[in-house]
């Protein structure tokens, strides 16, 4: 039976696919081969004035992913003046939902599934249950490599679209470490993976595929996969074969054409699923326009600069940046904050110690805005331990928190020490070497 699909929401354990009114149109687990679901499962909400779907032309949806995230919010409008806000995410071996409205005090799914679909959805006052609210994952942050791409014209598009692509093709993957898609399109998703970055995923699928008599894969010629019959997975394999032999000019151009074809939510769909391939190809294409480090004289440090580039970029992805470890002597704490967020305050905190706030100095454009402070308070020898936080004007909006890489739940502790003891008198005349073992080990790894 043919469902029309508007987002997916899984991480390898349970797959839902999601209508555009937030119902589910198909789920799968243990085994994200296996469909449990029959017929549509729509949600009812209940309040003073009695039960209601929230189905049919009455109602109006909205549906984003929580950015860099695979928990997915619905915001649905009833004509007579209802609003729920709804988040569905894939925790542990089943899917739940969270819900908050000053209209309905229940929300349900029509009926659940077994263990795997929780009835009962969550009501929430003030923060998110947990699981619902999540800071950016990994594979999101990864996107900060499409800097590294000159000429593109829609860049935070297809920034976005690169980190919902590595995102969208992991909630596929099996904890068998198999693919929910067919024999030749897995090979293709676990190169797309392994090319991105998710190298532990990419080594999972061909450890599955060995054990299951598939032959190794990564033995298999991946110069010319055949050619898509039609689609936007078309267009992205002609891109990504351009960009292989050369020609970025056209690359770019079927590149930017693929990109305008993709969902409200950042995806490539066709009626009633998702476009791996599409995604797949997409992440090739941006991996193969991306110039090669050029290293000078010690490339080392050029491989260094770059990779610091990286942490920093992924850490603005998720909104604020901040480098830890300030050095005695140094009078401010430094933190960075993305230019397009409308950040109301950003706050020093320290356990058991008063809020700080930090002072915003003059924005650039084009650049983050920078907010300073003191340090933190510590005594002579002790190492005192900190979180930023960065507060937005919308009061729905999560505070964010500052990290040195990849967002951290709860957000990351710094430490600062205030007077550190001096070095030991040995390295004065010591000689120290500094192994680099990925410059001196001599096979392909």
């Amino acid at each position: 039976m043919t469902r029309s699909v508007a987002a997916t929401v899984g991480n390898g354990r349970v797959l839902a696919r999601i209508g555009r009114d937030g119902s589910i149109a198909g789920l799968s687990a243990p085994s994200l081969e296996a469909e449990l679901v029959e017929k549509r499962i729509h949600s009812v909400i209940r309040g003073h004035d009695g039960e209601r779907r929230i189905s049919g032309s009455s109602w109006k949806h909205h549906l984003e992913y929580v950015r860099g995230t695979n928990v997915l919010r619905v915001i649905s409008n009833h004509a007579s003046g209802i609003k729920v806000e709804r988040r569905i995410a894939a925790i542990g071996e089943t899917l739940r939902t969270a819900f908050r409205s000053e209209d309905a005090t229940e929300m349900s799914w029509e009926r659940g599934v077994e263990k795997f679909l929780t009835r009962e959805a969550e009501r929430f006052e003030d923060e998110w249950p947990e699981g619902f609210d999540p800071p950016p994952l990994g594979g999101a942050t990864r996107s900060a490599v499409v800097a590294r791409v000159p000429d593109l014209k829609d860049r935070a598009a297809i920034t976005d679209l690169y980190g919902r692509s590595i995102l969208v093709i992991a909630q596929h993957h099996d904890r068998s470490g198999s693919f929910a898609a067919g024999p030749d399109e897995d090979v293709v998703l676990a190169r797309a993976l392994d090319k991105s970055g998710e190298r532990g995923a990419a080594l999972a699928f061909f450890e599955w595929a060995l054990a299951n008599h598939r032959g190794d894969p990564r033995l298999a010629p991946m110069l010319r996969p055949p050619q898509p019959a039609a689609g936007v997975s078309a267009i992205l394999w002609g891109a990504w074969q351009h960009a292989v032999d050369g020609h970025r000019p056209e690359s770019l151009v079927a590149l930017h054409a693929a990109v305008a074809k993709r969902s409200p939510l950042g995806l490539f769909l066709t009626s009633n699923h998702v476009d791996l391939l599409a995604h797949a190809y997409l992440l090739l294409t941006v991996q193969a326009l991306i110039p090669p480090v050029v290293g000078g004289d010690d490339g080392f440090f050029e491989h260094q600069s770059v990779a610091q580039k990286t942490r920093h970029a992924r850490a603005l992805y998720g909104g604020v940046f901040h480098a830890g470890m300030p050095e005695p002597g140094e009078d401010l704490l430094i933190a960075e904050v993305r230019a397009d967020l409308d950040v109301k305050a950003v706050t020093l905190e320290v356990d058991g110690k008063t809020v700080e706030k930090l002072t915003a100095s003059p924005s650039k454009p084009g650049r983050p805005n920078l907010w300073t402070g003191p340090l933190p308070p510590s005594i002579a020898g002790e190492v005192s331990r900190y979180k930023i936080r960065a507060q937005l004007r919308d009061a729905d909006v999560t505070p964010l928190w500052a990290s040195d890489s990849d967002p951290r739940p709860g957000g990351q502790d710094f430490a600062f020490e205030s007077s550190p003891p001096p070095p030991p008198d040995w390295v004065l005349d010591a000689i120290c070497y500094h192994v680099m073992v990925d410059r001196t080990q001599s096979g392909g790894g």
